[in-house]
């Protein structure tokens, strides 16, 4: 069952959200010298909100708890991650809504368009827990 909410976590749709494009780009370079993070570019993303727990209120919106999933890295700065890998982020910092989600040691930028959708909390770790080993 688990498995099935993962797949169902990280397929492309969901709302259709409208990431980073070349018109950002003076926008995204200052974004990028300013974090001092390494930087990630993905195409074919899906931003992953955490849902309420029964009872328990989250603030929902920018400020909720988010991954970011993207089945094709263009570039890693570093490169920490191939062209043409999947890559998913850690917990959210900040995310802006037009395709910079930042996370505690990196900036991704999300170009053209992908999809935002949420998920149970539990879903969420169970997918980030064989990264965090």
């Amino acid at each position: 069952m688990l498995g099935m909410l993962i797949v169902e976590m990280t397929r492309l749709d969901g709302q259709l959200t409208t990431g980073a494009s070349a018109r950002d780009a003076e926008h995204l370079e200052r974004l990028l010298v300013e974090s001092g993070k390494p930087y990630c570019v993905v195409r074919a993303w899906v931003v992953v909100e955490a849902t309420p727990f029964y009872g328990n209120t989250i603030a929902l919106g920018d400020n909720a708890p988010m991954i970011m999933y993207a089945h094709h890295a263009v570039s890693h700065s570093t490169g920490a991650v191939k062209s043409g890998e999947a890559v998913c982020s850690g917990y959210a910092l900040k995310y802006d809504g037009r395709g910079v989600l930042e996370t505690v040691d990196t900036v991704y930028v999300l170009l053209g368009n992908g999809y935002r959708k949420r998920a149970s909390p539990n879903t969420i770790s169970a997918f980030l827990a064989p990264a965090m080993d």
